[in-house]
């Protein structure tokens, strides 16, 4: 779980951050907002593969 973690979903009203999550409203987010920056997984083989996801433009500049 995510949040047991420290990890808390914004705009998740049961485990969100409410002090986070109205910041996000407060910009126009209207929904719930998970995202993974970085990502590393070992594959069964050993080999590691490695993501990177930019966050989307709209969400850098706070619309929804």
């Amino acid at each position: 779980m995510l949040y047991i973690a420290g990890h808390a979903i914004a705009g998740d009203s049961k485990y969100g951050d409410e002090d986070f999550s109205k910041e996000i409203r407060d910009i126009g987010g209207k929904r719930l907002f998970l995202h993974a920056s970085d990502l590393k997984v070992t594959l069964p083989d050993g080999e590691v593969l490695a993501i990177h996801a930019s966050m989307l433009s709209q969400v850098k500049n706070g619309k929804r």
